[in-house]
């Protein structure tokens, strides 16, 4: 008998690929797009920042070598897939840079990684500066329709859905539960804490970078100050927090909140959107310290009671 998690990625699948077939316009694909683009971003993030409790704030590191190794590879006529695809490990090869980090509490690590968004910006730039060449890269018009493209995405965010709900019932979630927890008595009970964060690391990596090839398939172009820009690093840390760390449908709660709310606070706050955003996360997890899904889960509790009395 199928279980309610798998149920729901069916669900979600089926909803999605449906929804194009209702010609809503291309203004709302797109939004619908994004949105797919930032559930990805958000379940990556939780693997390692939720389950593991390892709070990465430079994931814009693997969106931009990920995006931006991808868009070099789609210019030189590789096909798109497969440049994005390889974007991705190029992303994951970072993770064996960061390795000592792991060796260090979860406060230094989180620091280290923010430090590591900027230097690769810095190489990224130095390198095109070094060898004459221009640092954004354009990707050819019409190189792909933004249907194709959406059922792109929608694959990627099910089997990032799916990935995901098999890693809950794997050793690998339970380890990064524990360390987590106590990273010392998770180590006296045999677990290797740094194997385990390292594979975490590894995934949500991996999946940042084929996120962030295509998000320049999305939007045509990979320059540097944008693909390598701290929002990407605040962005799911945001959503994963709003919807609910180490929960499965936490991020997707805080993926639509975050959706409908950065656009509604680049029209209306401008160049103050990310700060508006900081002060939107803080008067959340000050409300809602442990996510919306806790409340609602609270709420459904107090009615199962309220229908069993």
């Amino acid at each position: 008998m199928i279980d309610r998690t798998a149920l729901l990625v069916l669900v979600f699948a089926f909803v999605f690929a449906v929804f194009p077939l209702l010609n809503v316009g291309d203004y709302l694909l797109r939004a619908v797009t994004l949105f797919l683009l930032y559930l990805i971003l958000a379940q990556s993030w939780n693997i390692l920042g939720g389950y593991g409790g390892q709070i990465s704030l430079g994931n814009s590191s693997f969106f931009g070598i990920g995006g931006y190794a991808a868009g070099l590879l789609i210019v030189s006529r590789l096909s798109i897939a497969v440049s994005i695809l390889l974007g991705g490990l190029i992303a994951a090869a970072l993770t064996f840079f960061m390795i000592p980090a792991f060796r260090l509490r979860a406060s230094y690590f989180a620091i280290m990684t923010l430090f590591l968004g900027a230097a690769m910006q810095a190489l990224v730039t130095q390198l095109a500066v070094t060898t004459d060449t221009p640092a954004t890269i354009y990707l050819p018009l019409g190189l792909i329709s933004i249907n194709t493209l959406y059922y792109g995405i929608l694959t990627v965010t099910t089997l990032t859905l799916a990935l995901v709900m098999i890693l809950q019932r794997s050793k690998i979630i339970h380890a990064l539960c524990a360390i987590k927890a106590d990273e010392d008595s998770a180590e006296s009970l045999g677990i290797n804490a740094v194997l385990y964060k390292t594979i975490g690391l590894f995934l949500m990596s991996f999946i940042t970078g084929i996120a962030g090839g295509l998000y320049v398939a999305f939007i045509g172009f990979a320059d540097p100050s944008d693909m390598f820009a701290i929002e990407w690093g605040v962005y799911p840390l945001f959503m994963t927090i709003v919807g609910g760390t180490a929960t499965y449908v936490g991020p997707i709660i805080g993926a639509a909140i975050f959706a409908i709310a950065l656009q509604w606070l680049v029209t209306f706050m401008g160049t103050f959107s990310l700060l508006s955003l900081a002060v939107l996360l803080v008067i959340i997890v000050l409300s809602m310290p442990n996510g919306i899904i806790n409340i609602v889960a609270k709420f459904k509790g107090a009615t199962d009671q309220d229908t069993s009395g």
